[in-house]
């Protein structure tokens, strides 16, 4: 990966006042408080990486007259349909709090990646296979650079250098927009969702529309299945 030179002014700052104010925790020591904060939150990172995807795996394991649930929305109208009569009548459950979360999606664009072996292995049954890969980095890191192209490059230098997460930002956008100048275009902005999170964004990729990395696995996989399935017997 390549190494831009500081070009850019960063953006994400505690601020002088910010970084000499004193706090102090009710309950702890200061640092027993911060260390104590900074393991909750990576460990609820990480429990929450695994619950989505055992969520993504269990809901693609239905099948509604012979179509499997692989896309995540937009099945068609009848399979969509028969998607929430199941949660509804049969788990119990209405599915849409998890289904539509954050976590969810941001899982559904990495997963297949991290894990090649989805539909071969049971997250549930073998859940050492699905666990988040780094110790460092969490999903605030992936959330910031998810729709760059190489942005398990740039969670594997963070989780190297140990980065925190604004040193993280202000490097990835300088990096962002260098990337930019010397392409001599903007492929890369800084924008933020609906939620007001900021993050790294690609315009030219319909990212919502394909962003389930698990959906475009799953297919290649089935052709080549199909392929071989046609090939005459030796």
């Amino acid at each position: 990966m390549k190494h831009y030179p500081k070009a850019y002014e960063d953006l994400f700052s505690l601020g002088k006042a910010m970084e000499a104010e004193v706090f102090e925790a009710a309950d702890f020591s200061d640092e027993e408080y911060v260390a104590t904060f900074r393991e909750f939150i990576k460990d609820y990172y990480s429990q929450m990486f695994y619950q989505a995807i055992c969520f993504l795996w269990l809901e693609k394991q239905l099948v509604v007259r012979g179509k499997r649930r692989i896309g995540r929305k937009f099945q068609g109208r009848y399979h969509d349909l028969a998607w929430r009569r199941f949660m509804t009548l049969h788990v119990g459950y209405d599915a849409a709090l998890v289904s539509r979360s954050s976590t969810v999606s941001l899982t559904s664009t990495i997963a297949a990646t991290l894990f090649p072996y989805f539909f071969e292995k049971n997250p549930l049954k073998e859940p050492e296979l699905f666990q988040w890969p780094y110790k460092h980095v969490q999903l605030d890191f992936f959330q910031f650079v998810y729709q760059m192209s190489n942005w398990k490059e740039m969670l594997d230098y963070a989780e190297e250098m140990h980065m925190p997460i604004h040193h993280f930002k202000n490097w990835a956008v300088n990096y962002a927009l260098c990337y930019n100048d010397e392409q001599g275009e903007d492929i890369y902005k800084i924008g933020a969702n609906s939620e007001k999170v900021i993050y790294i964004q690609r315009p030219d990729r319909n990212v919502a529309r394909h962003a389930d990395s698990l959906e475009k696995m799953y297919e290649s996989k089935k052709a080549e299945t199909d392929s071989d399935d046609t090939q005459p017997s030796p």
